[in-house]
């Protein structure tokens, strides 16, 4: 049986489309309806139901590829793992993260990330929404949530904390947390609505929950991140996206003895990728590179 019949059956399968896996893979179609139908000789039933619309994976078909498919992916690793002594690492890697944690960590990695491995190719899918891992075949996810949702393995990479921060510019005297309830504030909004801004005394360890207005609500951080760099009025932003905008002037902590959350439960970056008993060498050197480079920031 050909392993190469067998790659492009899942292929297939994933894309729903002879003619799309023949694109993807710059082959004929004819290529690849004759590297099924020998598949489907071999094992003596049919893979796929197809009609001028579309293609579909017959029960036994989808059985029979996904008792496939990680016995496929361990022996190509197997045959990386073995090349890699005399050859780099090399092949695509598919990478999700927010916009602004892409732009303000991310993205200043990739030099080093590049000038180490320059034969890894990333896509990375800088989005606000929460790709699906599978469905859209993504290797690995930075995501800010409480806890990991879902079958994925989850590293722990920050526990970031949110500092209340303005313009130098901007005219009102915060000298206690209570003082932000009597002025515009710059709200994040997300769903749930982020309102309440939970704040812990660094030294004494108080508590107190305040609910900020305004007049202004931005679905991006960093949007909000520039509208306080421009005197729109105070905000509650993450360690890791306001911490270089303070240290170049363009913000001013507003209250330094004080941190906190937009949420009644802490937010952590996780990394997440699939499950792989065995995982492909490419992904791995990603993986193990971010955890190096993000945890300890």
């Amino acid at each position: 049986m050909q392993i190469e019949d067998l790659d492009i059956a899942l292929d297939v399968a994933r894309s729903k489309s002879f003619a799309q896996t023949a694109r993807d893979r710059n082959l004929d179609s004819s290529n690849v309806t004759r590297a099924v139908a020998r598949l489907e000789d071999r094992l003596g039933f049919q893979l796929f139901q197809r009609s001028t619309r579309q293609v579909n994976l017959t029960d036994r078909g989808q059985q029979y590829l996904d008792q496939i498919a990680p016995l496929l992916s361990g022996l190509k690793e197997a045959e990386r793992e073995a090349k890699a002594h005399i050859l780099e690492p090399e092949g695509q890697v598919r990478l999700t993260c927010s916009s602004a944690f892409g732009h303000e960590i991310l993205l200043p990695l990739l030099t080093k990330f590049q000038g180490e491995y320059p034969r890894i190719e990333l896509k990375i899918f800088m989005t606000d929404d929460n790709m699906a891992l599978l469905e859209r075949q993504i290797d690995i996810a930075l995501r800010f949530a409480p806890t990991p949702q879902g079958k994925v393995h989850a590293t722990k990479l920050l526990s970031p904390q949110y500092y209340c921060v303005g313009s130098p510019e901007w005219q009102h005297k915060i000298s206690i947390p209570a003082d932000l309830e009597e002025v515009d504030c710059l709200l994040l909004d997300l769903p749930p609505a982020l309102t309440k801004w939970h704040l812990n005394h660094l030294r004494t360890g108080e508590k107190c929950t305040i609910r900020a207005k305004g007049h202004l609500s931005l679905s991006a951080p960093l949007a909000l991140l520039k509208a306080a760099q421009l005197g729109h009025g105070p905000t509650l932003l993450p360690d890791w996206l306001a911490k270089s905008s303070i240290e170049a002037g363009t913000l001013v902590n507003l209250l330094p003895e004080w941190q906190g959350q937009i949420r009644d439960d802490a937010t952590h970056l996780w990394l997440l990728h699939h499950p792989h008993r065995h995982m492909p060498l490419n992904i791995r050197i990603v993986k193990d590179f971010l955890i190096d480079q993000i945890s300890n920031k």
